[in-house]
């Protein structure tokens, strides 16, 4: 799979739980995600969970386990440890 594909990939999960107020729990008036999206870039997925912030940086294996993670139902972000 390309990265590019792996990108939208996440991009889809990010969306969803954004648009979710179960998981897009808001806190001293901010959102976990915010307009959150994945880009691809050389040879690393780049993941924003608040547009305003600065992007993650995930080798292409991070990135794949990332998906995973997300694919296999978990709604996190990709530093928080595995349930």
């Amino acid at each position: 799979m390309k990265l590019s594909e792996i990108a939208t990939r996440i991009s889809a999960h990010l969306q969803a739980m954004e648009a979710d107020p179960s998981i897009n729990k808001i806190s001293d008036g901010l959102s976990l995600y915010y307009d959150a999206f994945a880009y691809a870039s050389g040879n690393r997925v780049f993941v924003k969970y608040i547009n305003y912030q600065k992007a993650s940086s995930l080798t292409r294996e991070r990135a794949e386990e990332y998906l995973a993670r997300l694919d296999s139902g978990e709604r996190c972000k990709h530093h928080r440890p595995m349930k």
